[in-house]
């Protein structure tokens, strides 16, 4: 039978599971709502490619990106301007600053870099939005190797003392890891210069590949002789490659009509070896 007293107890016992479900339902809402983000809170830098060459040119390789406190990209609710900054200007500067605009996910800025190579590092901020900095670092990259050139294939050996001339035709080139012609940094590239034979020829001790430039030219000068010999130019400089099986070429001499004629044969050497034949 059904008493006041029962009546009141179930009722109570029913408020109380209520208030458990209203509580639990709370709880597990107040919770999803919290793992929403409520979008961009960050600034993101990308560099792409993350290298370039040291040669005194303008990349258009920054790339900013808003994103949420996820790491997602997050489209700008307007406007908004960043500031960008190289830590290291003498190795590149960066564009000031960009906007990203409302409703873009990105923008790209350039770098100019300079003739010097190294690493920098690129921060972007956005401090009137409210976005936390983002970084990331580029590196530049200069000449890596040596090459070693003999133009043009033919000259003229003396026949005396009084025929003795300078011949314009040793060149040295910086490359990069490619192989590709590679500009020389500030200051320059000091190579060096000797001939292991100095009575058949001589060479320009040194010579400067100045910066900016990414080959320089030498002078050779040959003696007359009559009798056979040979000598090996060699080029030297600190900090680069240089493999003498990759860049060889062989300077011969051969007697043609009473003369001796220099002939540079296109073989790849980084030694230039110079070898004299007695004349007709």
């Amino acid at each position: 039978m059904l008493t006041r007293k029962n009546m009141h107890a179930s009722v109570s016992t029913l408020l109380i599971v209520l208030t458990i479900l209203c509580y639990s339902l709370t709880a597990k809402t107040t919770f999803a709502a919290t793992t929403i983000p409520s979008g961009p809170s960050k600034l993101q830098v990308y560099i792409s490619p993350p290298k370039v060459l040291a040669d005194n040119s303008v990349y258009e390789v920054v790339y900013v990106q808003p994103q949420d406190a996820n790491g997602n990209p997050a489209r700008a609710s307007e406007d908004v301007k960043v500031l960008l900054l190289s830590s290291k200007t003498d190795v590149g500067t960066v564009q000031p600053e960009v906007t990203i605009r409302k409703g873009e996910t990105y923008a790209v800025a350039k770098f100019s870099t300079t003739f010097v190579a190294g690493t920098t590092t690129i921060t972007a901020m956005a401090a009137d939005s409210g976005y936390a900095s983002g970084t990331a670092t580029i590196t530049t990259v200069g000449p890596s190797k040596l090459a070693f050139y003999a133009v043009p294939p033919v000259l003229p050996v003396p026949l005396s003392s009084a025929e003795e001339r300078e011949y314009p035709v040793i060149i040295v080139q910086l490359l990069d890891a490619n192989d590709n012609p590679a500009k020389a940094p500030k200051g320059g590239v000091e190579v060096m210069l000797y001939s292991s034979n100095t009575t058949v020829g001589t060479v320009t001790d040194k010579v400067v590949i100045k910066e900016g430039e990414d080959f320089a030219v030498a002078n050779a000068t040959f003696y007359p002789t009559y009798s056979p010999g040979s000598t090996t130019i060699v080029a030297a400089t600190s900090g680069l490659k240089s493999d003498p099986k990759e860049t060889q070429k062989t300077i011969t001499t051969m007697a043609i009509k009473g003369q001796s004629l220099l002939f540079m044969l296109l073989h790849r050497s980084f030694s230039q070896t110079v070898t004299l034949m007695s004349p007709l």
